[in-house]
Protein backbone atom coordinates (compact mmCIF):
# COMPACT_ATOMS: atom_id res chain seq x y z
CA UNK A 1 0.00 0.00 0.00
CA UNK A 2 2.83 2.59 0.90
CA UNK A 3 3.79 2.08 -3.02
CA UNK A 4 0.13 3.38 -3.78
CA UNK A 5 0.34 5.75 -2.24
CA UNK A 6 3.38 7.10 -3.45
CA UNK A 7 2.27 6.66 -7.01
CA UNK A 8 -0.82 9.13 -5.42
CA UNK A 9 1.52 11.75 -3.90
CA UNK A 10 3.04 11.72 -7.60
CA UNK A 11 0.05 12.04 -9.37
CA UNK A 12 -1.15 15.15 -7.68
CA UNK A 13 2.77 16.74 -7.93
CA UNK A 14 2.36 16.18 -11.82
CA UNK A 15 -1.08 17.39 -11.48
CA UNK A 16 0.00 20.77 -9.85
CA UNK A 17 3.24 20.63 -12.55
CA UNK A 18 1.14 20.00 -15.37
CA UNK A 19 -1.78 23.36 -14.52
CA UNK A 20 1.32 25.81 -13.95
CA UNK A 21 3.26 24.97 -17.31
CA UNK A 22 -0.26 25.30 -19.03
CA UNK A 23 -1.38 28.66 -17.01
CA UNK A 24 0.35 31.81 -18.22
CA UNK A 25 -0.17 33.96 -14.81
CA UNK A 26 -0.31 32.96 -11.24
CA UNK A 27 -2.04 29.89 -10.22
CA UNK A 28 -3.96 30.15 -7.00
CA UNK A 29 -4.05 27.70 -4.26
CA UNK A 30 -7.52 26.83 -4.83
CA UNK A 31 -6.80 26.01 -8.80
CA UNK A 32 -3.88 23.94 -7.56
CA UNK A 33 -6.10 21.89 -5.17
CA UNK A 34 -8.20 21.40 -7.60
CA UNK A 35 -5.48 20.10 -10.24
CA UNK A 36 -4.34 17.82 -7.71
CA UNK A 37 -7.98 16.78 -6.72
CA UNK A 38 -8.11 16.06 -10.27
CA UNK A 39 -5.39 13.71 -10.92
CA UNK A 40 -5.63 11.89 -7.71
CA UNK A 41 -8.97 11.25 -8.80
CA UNK A 42 -7.69 9.74 -12.15
CA UNK A 43 -4.56 7.84 -10.60
CA UNK A 44 -7.05 6.23 -7.71
CA UNK A 45 -9.42 5.04 -10.41
CA UNK A 46 -6.41 3.17 -12.23
CA UNK A 47 -5.11 1.79 -8.66
CA UNK A 48 -8.72 0.73 -8.03
CA UNK A 49 -9.21 -1.29 -10.70
CA UNK A 50 -5.60 -2.80 -10.55
CA UNK A 51 -6.59 -3.86 -7.33
CA UNK A 52 -9.56 -5.12 -8.43
CA UNK A 53 -8.05 -7.52 -10.77
CA UNK A 54 -5.71 -9.09 -8.37
CA UNK A 55 -8.51 -9.25 -5.84
CA UNK A 56 -10.50 -11.42 -8.33
CA UNK A 57 -6.97 -13.55 -9.22
CA UNK A 58 -6.42 -13.87 -5.34
CA UNK A 59 -10.08 -14.92 -3.91
CA UNK A 60 -12.79 -14.48 -6.13
CA UNK A 61 -15.15 -15.11 -3.45
CA UNK A 62 -14.01 -11.73 -2.31
CA UNK A 63 -16.85 -8.91 -3.79
CA UNK A 64 -17.03 -5.02 -4.06
CA UNK A 65 -18.01 -4.65 -0.45
CA UNK A 66 -14.86 -5.98 1.08
CA UNK A 67 -12.98 -4.02 -1.36
CA UNK A 68 -14.66 -0.77 -0.54
CA UNK A 69 -13.95 -1.60 3.40
CA UNK A 70 -9.94 -2.26 2.58
CA UNK A 71 -9.59 0.68 0.32
CA UNK A 72 -10.71 3.03 3.15
CA UNK A 73 -7.82 1.94 6.11
CA UNK A 74 -5.58 4.44 6.52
Amino acid sequence: MDNWQHEISMAADEGVRQLIEQSDGDVSPAQKAAAMKSAVDKRCISLRQKMGNLVAVANPNLTDGWFDEVSWIP
